[in-house]
């Protein structure tokens, strides 16, 4: 059909390959239909995660990990109340790096801005609405750069953010998953813009998302990420690019991919020798291979919930459930597609789709395993303790597989329905293709899927009662205190009124540094034999223990203990002590590198010990201790040095014009 401003449409709301769009009155059409179409994705989101915008502070995401998976997030309230404090975490495990922390989603952008703005209940509640958004806009993007109709895109969007592999990992309330699982999406189209037009605004794009993926926290869906992205070589002849342009194209990817995750990537692997998790490739963790594409298809809660088909219980680890309808559309897009071009970003979305599930089963990691010769990598792969977590990549990869088939059955030659006024007059009243009642099956899978995921999309009232064990537990000064073992949903309210929290880690410990010993402890039950009972607390009695567990103190050389009183926040921690005679001051907190100390208004030279540590002569003495790692200034330099970089490239462009990449237009 022809539009205004000469622009030739087919029958779908493509763009003609064959027609050049020119006019300012047909583009501007063009992209308010786009807009139209975001407007709609973001509506979808909004229905779907309607229960998130609560903005109570007492209503918290519910879930048994949702206060753990937030509570490194705090780093952005420590940056607005001490700057470069925050760059030390000692709220937990007797402090550590706090950039360094892989579990965490703290140094991401949505992060940063939605704490700062909203602080760290509200904020965790907006961000999560931002990335189920994101997945959306990363199906639409790949669904446009597929050139498929507005159907297909829309439908897709809408079908991804409804998916059970972004609301199932609410269940156990993991916020990281799900931020990661929506900008690990957004690389996916950026593969395929990249070898699409071979440019190296392309690469800078695509380092940007990859840089974006790997902040998002965790690491399962960030390796299956790396691990599939080598299938992206089915679509490398589209580039039109040389074994050499490639290969420079890709040493732009991966440098400023680099440098722009550097304040992360740099203290990371430097305080990765220090970190000890639990292993879990030798355990029956994820599926066989053979289940883990029923989980597309099995959305019975109750399945989810059992060990049926050899799996963890628990929707929050393997559900992935987006329905028959799209199972089937994605087979019908690979069945009947016939497009060169489209078939070869087909077959590495295929190959995306079987990679992701087959790292769920655990097969993947096995094989890298016994491939490599040092068991340093052994160790690495057996960290992932819940791989069948990496499966939530495949859903992306199938329903662009989907929204092929979807544009494949709107192309076919369905009957026209054909209204005529009665006899005599026959006159024709309108004409409407049996191809709308595609649109049935598609609204029959969007609502099967959004009637199983509405049931993870719940915020839980914090207990009100909180605050008394806030305050049973609140200490004179710095000292350790314990929460009732293994009771999560303590720890974001602890470490938001600054508490220090022995053990408050999840999922990873310090190698060779137990948990400093608690000065005060909640429990059920009985107190251990050093601890006297103090109080109730929201039904936990709180003790004490006796002396010889205080967090800042001195030791003489006859042995004798002078207790000094401890303040500061995060990095920024001072001492006073009051000494009659010398001695050796230990501060139980992790003695690694960046930590300076000033005595009385000059630097000194810290012991080599675990703990904080200095020698001390008598009378008046004032320590303030200040953690400033060199890394995280490198990696920030280095980040800044990565943006420049990545504007400079975009504002200079190609050398040589390409041939831009074909646009999708609404209909």
């Amino acid at each position: 059909m022809q539009a205004a401003g000469d622009l030739t449409l087919d029958a779908r709301g493509s763009l003609s390959p064959e027609q050049p769009m020119v006019g300012a009155n047909a583009r501007a059409r063009v992209y308010l239909g786009y807009a139209l179409e975001l407007l709609v994705i973001l509506a979808w989101t909004l229905v779907v995660a309607r229960p998130l915008l609560n903005m109570d502070p007492t209503m918290m995401v519910g879930g048994r990990e949702a206060a753990p998976s937030v509570q490194s997030h705090h780093l952005w309230t420590w940056v607005a109340e001490c700057g470069w404090c925050a760059t030390w975490n000692g709220s937990a495990q007797g402090g550590y790096p706090a950039f360094s922390e892989v579990y965490g989603s703290m140094l991401h952008p949505v992060v940063a801005i939605t704490t700062l703005v909203w602080g760290v209940i509200n904020g965790e509640k907006v961000a999560l609405v931002i990335a189920f958004f994101v997945a959306g806009l990363a199906q639409w993007w790949l669904a446009y750069l597929l050139r498929l109709g507005w159907l297909a895109r829309v439908w897709s969007a809408c079908m991804v953010v409804t998916a059970g592999h972004l609301a199932s990992r609410l269940d156990m309330g993991n916020f990281g998953l799900v931020l990661s699982m929506a900008f690990t999406s957004l690389v996916i189209p950026g593969v395929v813009l990249f070898f699409q037009s071979g440019t190296r605004r392309s690469a800078v794009f695509l380092a940007v998302l990859l840089a974006l993926a790997a902040l998002a926290g965790q690491g399962y869906l960030q390796f299956a990420l790396l691990v599939t992205l080598p299938t992206a070589l089915f679509m490398w002849p589209l580039s039109g690019l040389s074994v050499s342009a490639l290969a420079q194209r890709l040493v732009v990817v991966v440098g400023l991919t680099l440098l722009l995750t550097a304040p992360f990537l740099l203290p990371a692997l430097l305080f990765t020798p220090n970190v000890a998790k639990e292993q879990a490739l030798s355990t029956q963790v994820g599926q066989s291979l053979r289940y883990v594409p029923l989980n597309l298809v099995l959305g019975d809660p109750k399945y989810l919930e059992s060990d049926t088909l050899d799996k963890l219980p628990g929707a929050w680890i393997h559900a992935i459930y987006i329905g028959w309808i799209p199972v089937l559309l994605a087979i019908i897009g690979v069945v009947t597609e016939r497009d060169a071009r489209r078939q070869r970003i087909m077959w590495y979305l295929l190959a995306t789709a079987f990679g992701a599930m087959w790292l769920a089963s655990g097969g993947l990691l096995e094989f890298l395993a016994r491939l490599s010769p040092f068991q340093a990598v052994d160790e690495f792969l057996g960290g992932f303790r819940f791989y069948p977590l990496m499966g939530g990549l495949a859903v992306p990869a199938i329903l662009g597989l989907s929204a092929i088939g979807i544009d494949n059955l709107v192309r076919w030659s369905w009957p026209q329905l054909i209204l005529r006024m009665p006899p005599p007059e026959r006159t024709t009243l309108g004409t409407a293709s049996l191809a709308w009642l595609l649109v049935v099956p598609l609204l029959l899978a969007l609502l099967s899927a959004r009637s199983l995921t509405e049931n993870w999309m719940r915020l839980d009232p914090i207990n009100p009662d909180i605050q008394q064990m806030v305050q049973a537990l609140r200490t004179p000064d710095l000292q350790w205190v314990s929460p009732p073992f293994g009771e999560l949903f303590w720890r974001e309210t602890l470490v938001r009124a600054g508490l220090k929290l022995n053990n408050a880690t999840m999922g990873w410990g310090l190698r060779d540094r137990p948990p400093p010993e608690p000065q005060i402890m909640g429990v059920r039950g009985t107190p251990p034999p050093d601890y006297r009972q103090v109080t109730i607390a929201n039904g936990a009695a709180v003790a004490i223990s006796g002396p010889g567990r205080e967090y800042a103190a001195v030791t003489h050389p006859d042995q004798s203990r002078t207790v000094c009183t401890a303040r500061g926040r995060a990095g920024n921690v001072d001492v006073t002590c009051n000494l009659d005679q010398p001695g050796i001051l230990t501060v139980e907190e992790n003695a690694f590198s960046g930590w300076r100390a000033i005595l009385n208004g000059q630097p000194v030279s810290l012991r080599e010990a675990r703990w904080l540590s200095l020698e001390l002569s008598s009378g008046a003495q004032t320590i303030e201790f200040r953690y400033r790692p060199w890394d995280v200034s490198l990696g920030l330099g280095l980040m800044v040095v990565g943006l420049a970089l990545a504007a400079y490239l975009l504002w200079r462009g190609d050398p040589t014009p390409r041939v831009a990449v074909n646009e999708a237009a609404p209909s």
